[in-house]
């Protein structure tokens, strides 16, 4: 079975949820991101009370790592997204993110890629 990024992730915050959990943190696999950025993306989600926080690997002083087609579909994406929602996301693609527990019930099914996206709407809608 083939899982894409949307539907594994699903399937972590799923087994999470059902496990009590109250903030998930999820992580790209991919090096881009660094668990030392953790507690403060965490700190800063309980602390703010949000649905979602998401990372930012353009932050000052950080190295992009990203191949230069994928930072600007990011870039692009970034665009539309807060466009359409009315934010100021600087990275919405960032797999480095907390998700509370109250998000995921009202998540929808996107399957592929685009659930990073669909949980920037979700949260934005609820919250």
């Amino acid at each position: 079975m083939d899982f894409g990024v949307g539907q594994a992730t699903q399937i972590g915050l799923s087994i999470a949820h059902r496990n009590g959990y109250d903030h998930i943190v999820t992580l790209d696999a991919d090096g881009a991101h660094n668990p030392k950025d953790i507690p403060s993306l965490l700190d800063t989600h309980i602390k703010q009370g949000n649905l979602l926080t998401i990372g930012n690997r353009w932050y000052q002083g950080y190295t992009k790592n990203i191949p230069g087609a994928k930072w600007w579909a990011n870039v692009f994406a970034a665009h539309l997204i807060n466009r359409i929602s009315n934010l100021n996301l600087p990275d919405v693609a960032c797999g480095l993110r907390v998700i509370s527990a109250d998000l995921i019930t009202v998540l929808g099914k996107t399957m592929d890629f685009g659930f990073l996206y669909e949980t920037i709407f979700y949260a934005n809608q609820v919250g």
